[in-house]
């Protein structure tokens, strides 16, 4: 594996878990400052994660 290779997919693994845990957080109603900071990008985030796994394949 490229270097560059491992790098996007160390980082498409950190946004995963970003976005679990905002979806998480959401879901049981627990609005603290990490929700609040992450929930407005939520969409963008997403498109991120998107481009990051398919630029993997």
């Amino acid at each position: 594996m490229k270097t560059n290779t491992k790098t996007r997919a160390v980082a498409a693994v950190i946004l995963m878990a970003v976005i679990v845990l905002t979806l998480i957080f959401i879901a049981t109603g627990n609005f603290n400052l990490y929700t609040k900071i992450t929930a407005f990008p939520l969409g963008f985030l997403f498109f991120i994660e998107l481009s990051l796994i398919c630029s993997l394949l």
